[in-house]
């Protein structure tokens, strides 16, 4: 295990004067534990930016605030020791910072194809390897090839993968959310929506990395509007949240979603957890998923707009073992497993904290409150 780590959240606000490099200098962090990468925002949406901290033995060691100013529509990734900014809609960027000299990004590329293109609106970045990684749009009917370490605009596309032709909707585009690479395929989840409406089955394409060719047909997932991938421990087989409803508006509510399977080898998909009906709901809508290990998952239920409660439940024949005490009817805006065992939590409203959970539900990093709303995590080595 490496014994450096740092651990960066990003903060959803622009704040007077503040840019890449205005109000920090190059970080050398210190020894610590953990490299995690969180996005967070203003409360208003109105900007966003990125916050450093190093930890060891679960306690903040170095930090380094409000780096990175840009809109609130953010998500970073982590590959190595880098990390990696997505500006979404309307921003249509990808920054690049090395982990330990956080003040001048490496680069910043755009994300349109060309200046025409509407705006692609990435949800996700998924590596293949070092240079090799892909695009996942949630405005355009394709996934782009890309080499993420290119410092200039012409060496980032590499190959365009179309869509088109899983779109249900009327509307041109999938809606692709995420993506998951095991070994030489990409398995790219797309939500179906229909000009912002919830109509259709969630589906999954996959891609032979090999030929950059769809393989097969898109599976029907069984579950509406999916929220994200995870792999399971023995790479097996994949689980997809799916939350239906959206948790604004649309009466009455329905649940068509779930935790859906899918077995890699088989190529088939089964319900592992049902949401209920509109009688009997108990877990709310499902809207994010992680698992831990072969007996152990957690997933995200909410009864409404920021009111969630985690659960535990065993992956391998979808037993719920109870929500985890202490986050229970909170703001939780998303949780993320980092691979060694933690399940990170980022937690809005009066508690504006990040903290990090032991598979028995542990807490081993006590609460980090950040600038702003955390809104995501990722894991960085140095």
């Amino acid at each position: 295990m490496k014994k450096q780590f740092a651990i960066t959240v990003m903060a959803a606000t622009i704040l007077s004067g503040c840019n890449s490099g205005s109000e920090s200098q190059d970080t050398s962090f210190e020894a610590s534990d953990y490299n995690v990468v969180v996005a967070v925002r203003q409360a208003g949406y109105s900007g966003g930016a990125i916050d450093v901290y190093a930890v060891e033995d679960g306690q903040v060691v170095s930090e380094e605030k409000s780096l990175n100013a840009s809109g609130s529509d953010i998500v970073v990734r982590a590959h190595n020791d880098e990390f990696f900014v997505v500006g979404r809609y309307n921003m249509d960027n990808l920054t690049r910072y090395y982990s330990g000299a956080t003040s001048v990004p490496l680069s910043q590329l755009s994300l349109r194809r060309d200046e025409n293109q509407s705006s692609p609106n990435v949800y996700d970045l998924a590596f293949v390897e070092d240079n090799d990684a892909l695009l996942i749009p949630y405005g355009v009917a394709e996934v782009s090839r890309v080499d993420p370490t290119a410092a200039t605009q012409s060496d980032l596309f590499k190959e365009v993968i179309d869509l088109t032709n899983y779109t249900l909707g009327s509307d041109g585009t999938p809606e692709a959310v995420d993506a998951i690479v095991v070994g030489d395929k990409a398995y790219v989840l797309l939500q179906q929506q229909n000009n912002w409406t919830v109509e259709f089955n969630s589906t999954l394409v996959t891609i032979d990395l090999q030929t950059n060719l769809i393989v097969g047909d898109a599976l029907d997932l069984g579950v509406r509007n999916a929220q994200n991938l995870t792999l399971s421990a023995d790479a097996s087989y994949l689980l997809v949240a799916g939350q239906d409803s959206t948790l604004y508006g649309e009466d009455p509510k329905t649940y068509n979603g779930g935790i859906a399977k899918v077995d890699l080898n088989q190529n088939t998909v089964s319900l592992l957890i049902d949401d209920g009906d509109i009688t009997s709901h108990p877990y709310g809508y499902i809207r994010s998923v992680e698992v831990m290990s072969n007996e152990l998952g957690y997933f995200l239920g909410a009864a409404g707009y920021e009111d969630d409660t985690l659960y535990r439940f065993d992956p391998r024949d979808g037993t719920v073992l109870g929500s985890v005490p202490g986050f229970e009817s909170k703001a939780i805006k998303s949780i993320t497993s980092d691979g060694n065992g933690l399940l990170w939590i980022a937690l809005a409203g009066e508690d504006n904290t990040i903290t990090a959970i032991t598979t028995d539900g542990t807490v081993h990093v006590k609460p980090i409150k950040t600038s702003l709303v955390p809104i995501g995590v990722a894991i960085v080595s140095n």
